[in-house]
């Protein structure tokens, strides 16, 4: 496990789903799971994860270019949103590359995973950071919470941080990603 030291990226996507898809794991016919949106924050672990930066970027998916009702109820993100303010997944994968930079990179599971798959399905190549992708919930675990519980929206109450916004927005997910290590390392416990 890369240590959580220095300054690192939290990163958490949103994607496309219907009502069943998670359960199916996508496997429907013409379901896959294309980003609609990163969001990202810089923090330094060093200082308390302190946030330096964040990133937030809506991504137009391609294959189902019309979002599902169901994704929008769940993350509040709108067909209009990701029309007016969405950017390609080309151009959002190259911009979250550079505010990664050559950061270890950690989200809490598998969203490295719907990067590479949104490569494949568009025909890119994934742009790995030098300080490589990592799984949060290694960490997390190691002092004592039991991600099993949580989302990462949800993560902050683990350590009983309250935070206002929207779970399933990828920006508050990060957020609360932050929340949790920052009061776990104000507690000696990270």
């Amino acid at each position: 496990m890369t240590p959580l030291t220095g300054k690192i990226i939290l990163f958490d996507t949103e994607f496309t789903a219907w009502e069943g898809s998670w359960q199916r794991n996508w496997s429907g016919p013409g379901e896959h799971r294309e980003l609609i949106q990163i969001g990202a924050v810089l923090v330094d672990a060093d200082h308390g994860f302190a946030e330096l930066a964040h990133f937030d970027v809506f991504v137009k998916p391609t294959i189902n270019p019309h979002l599902s009702a169901y994704i929008t109820d769940l993350t509040g993100i709108t067909q209009d949103m990701v029309d007016t303010q969405g950017f390609s997944v080309a151009d959002a994968l190259a911009q979250f590359a550079a505010f990664c930079g050559d950061r270890p990179v950690y989200s809490y599971g598998n969203d490295a995973d719907v990067l590479a798959e949104n490569c494949t399905l568009n025909t890119l190549t994934l742009s790995v950071p030098a300080g490589g992708f990592h799984d949060v919930r290694t960490p997390l675990e190691a002092a004592g919470v039991k991600t099993s519980d949580y989302s990462s929206g949800t993560v902050h109450r683990a350590v009983g941080a309250n935070m206002d916004g929207h779970v399933h927005n990828a920006l508050f997910d990060v957020r609360s990603i932050a929340a949790a290590l920052r009061a776990l390392r104000a507690h000696g416990k990270l």
